[in-house]
């Protein structure tokens, strides 16, 4: 049994000596039908990155994924930031979360929370009021409301420092390919929005010639009906940075999606029932 073991690693050792792994030339060498097709990620920057040679990434080699340059290792290497900074641990942040959820008294250790909480408020856009004004049926109505600037958020992501390595400043290509011979099978990938066709196409029309350069960096806006309170029903609108990976973006902490405010229901003034179907809509 053992020699028949021996025997079948041996096969397969000089299987792979005659496999050429590199995805830029065709396959060469004595192959079998056991050997893989060498299937790779192939990463194309937009020429206006200022990155012009692809980046390849094998997958069915034992070449270590550390030893391998890509925009998504670059950004799994800087995610370890800590959510609840300021706060000096984590146990201090959820002592305050739930001092504040839970509408606790001042005791213990009060100012210093108190303190801690102003101190964070600093790094954070805070609620302003607005107002609206809308005339209907010859009646002027009143809308009062508070809202985080949408601008001073925008800002805030692109200024934070533990951000600025995070952020698809350009958009990019990636494809998953399988080398057949000398030809190469290419299937694009789509797991962050910056690789879809329409932010390259943006980027392009933008200006090339001038300092400093033109980036585009989308955000979505999400809203939805919600009970605020039992008797209370607003949409809480909030804002998400596109331009930052999905794990920073959907998670907490510094570049997560922010509340903007809460889009009230105003109570129609007139019936309903009156108005035909164009004017319902």
């Amino acid at each position: 049994m053992s020699r028949r073991i021996a025997q079948e690693a041996e096969e397969k050792a000089e299987n792979c000596r005659g496999f050429n792994f590199n995805p830029e030339k065709p396959v060469t060498g004595d192959t079998t039908k056991h050997a893989p097709s060498p299937t790779f990620i192939q990463i194309i920057y937009h020429p206006q990155s200022g990155s012009k040679e692809p980046v390849t990434i094998l997958l069915n080699t034992s070449i270590s994924s550390a030893h391998q340059h890509s925009p998504q290792t670059e950004h799994e290497s800087t995610l370890a930031i800590k959510p609840w900074v300021l706060f000096h641990t984590r146990s201090d942040f959820e002592y305050a979360e739930t001092a504040i959820k839970g509408l606790l008294g001042k005791e213990i250790n009060y100012p210093d929370m108190e303190q801690t909480l102003q101190v964070a408020r600093t790094h954070y856009v805070q609620f302003q009021e607005g107002s609206v004004s809308a005339n209907y049926l010859g009646e002027m109505f009143n809308f009062n409301f508070k809202y985080r600037d949408p601008w001073k958020i925008y800002c805030n992501w692109i200024t934070d420092k533990t951000l600025a390595p995070l952020i698809y400043w350009y958009p990019y290509h990636k494809y998953h390919c399988q080398q057949n011979g000398r030809i190469v099978l290419k299937e694009h990938i789509y797991n962050e929005f910056n690789l879809a066709s329409i932010w390259w196409h943006i980027q392009v029309s933008f200006p090339q010639d001038e300092n400093p350069p033109h980036c585009f960096l989308p955000i979505s806006l999400w809203l939805d009906k919600r009970n605020i309170a039992k008797q209370v029903k607003k949409h809480p609108i909030i804002i998400c940075p596109l331009f930052l990976p999905h794990k920073v973006r959907n998670a907490s902490g510094n570049g997560e999606g922010v509340l903007v405010g809460y889009m009230p229901i105003p109570q129609d003034p007139a019936n309903p029932s009156d108005r035909n179907a164009p004017e319902t809509v």
